[in-house]
Formats: C-alpha cells, structure tokens, sequence
C-alpha cells in the first residue's frame, strides 16, 4: 500500500493556491504602480502577470478598479533622487 503525502501550500485555508499566488502579484503591481513611472506593460511582465489584459482582470477581480486608475489615486511621487546620489550628499552643518 502507498501513502499519498499531501503538499501543503503557503496559500491560507480559504484560498486556493491560485488566488493565493495572484493577491501575491496583484500587490506587487500596486506597490509599483503607487512608486514607480514603469508603464502597465513592464509593470504586468515584472509582477508575473504577462499582459496589461491580465494586469486589468486581476486588478478588476481583487480591487474592483483598473490599474490606471488605481495609479491615479494612490500615486506618490518618486524619489527625484535615487537612493545612492542621496548618500552621497553631505549633510547640512
């Protein structure tokens, strides 16, 4: 007789591991979009969603809005300097 190990997923109880793993990427691409100027297209690659069409669906099933327009209301502006310039400026005396 075999016995049959169940994997367990790091996915909560009342998750699937698919959902689990698209909040993952959903918040990754808010994360982006609220910091950086990436366009949808580099935002959805880098976030493991592929295409803007999956970025919009995710963001329409988990936010109820669109990612532009979630980049509209959660924008904060960048950093104008990057985080290596700023080290490198002397402090005021």
């Amino acid at each position: 007789m075999r016995i049959r190990k169940r994997r367990r997923s790091p996915a909560p109880c009342d998750k699937t591991p698919h959902a689990y793993v698209e909040s993952l990427r959903v918040e990754a691409a808010r994360n982006r979009l609220e910091t950086t100027d990436d366009t949808l297209d580099r935002i959805a690659g880098a976030c493991g969603l592929g295409t803007v069409d999956t970025l919009v669906r995710a963001f329409r099933r988990r936010l109820d809005t669109t990612p532009t327009e979630y980049r509209r209301r959660f924008r904060t502006q960048p950093s104008t300097q990057s985080p290596q310039t700023a080290s490198r400026v002397p402090a005021a005396r």
